[in-house]
């Protein structure tokens, strides 16, 4: 490859990057439906026509977004697939959580998204891209749950169903989330221990 075409390749790329990370922030934000391409190409400080040379509609930034993100529920299944007992396990994986909510802004910006999803039709989102989320929510709830219920056999946990522990672990990750951005350097996050103290067994 051409010097020259490196150094467009390098400026296509830092300008597709420009859009998302804008889009994210707005979307997040202000939300999907009140955010418009004009708002978009300002907060990335280039031209609405600059823009359109790349996504063709907000929609189209709207689902890339989410294919670039789904990736991020499977690393947090992985949290919960490490070596040691199903304690030490869940102690690490909420430990990586919130230390990745406090230094990645952007992690909450894309919690926001999601939580956007079910509004969209399937004009606005693509019905493989929402599948694949769906996918990827479910396998990390899934994966939450089947430590959960191993963790309960051998004494960790507290009883109850496995599955709404581990949906009530993700609505918890979600409101520290949402919570930390309306207070932002205000906020004070909880403790691992506070987070999931409703499932450690006393």
């Amino acid at each position: 490859m051409s010097k020259q075409r490196e150094r467009f390749e390098a400026m296509r790329s830092e300008t597709i990057e420009k859009i998302l990370m804008s889009a994210t922030k707005l979307f997040a934000h202000k939300t999907f439906f009140k955010t418009t391409i004009q708002d978009i190409a300002d907060d990335a400080g280039i031209s609405k026509g600059l823009t359109y040379r790349y996504f063709s509609s907000k929609e189209e930034i709207m689902n890339r977004l989410i294919e670039i993100a789904v990736p991020s529920f499977n690393e947090i299944s992985e949290l919960f697939k490490q070596p040691g007992s199903e304690k030490e396990v869940l102690i690490k994986g909420t430990r990586a959580l919130l230390d990745n909510l406090k230094q990645d802004p952007s992690t909450t910006d894309a919690l926001l998204l999601f939580s956007q999803i079910e509004s969209f039709s399937e004009n606005e989102l693509n019905p493989d891209v929402k599948s694949g989320y769906e996918a990827s929510m479910k396998r990390m709830i899934d994966t939450l749950s089947s430590l959960i219920s191993s963790g309960q056999k051998n004494g960790y946990f507290t009883e109850g169903n496995p599955q709404e522990l581990a949906l009530f672990y993700y609505s918890i990750y979600q409101g520290i989330a949402f919570t930390s951005r309306s207070f932002n350097k205000e906020y004070i996050y909880p403790s691992v221990d506070m987070f999931i103290n409703y499932l450690i067994k006393n």
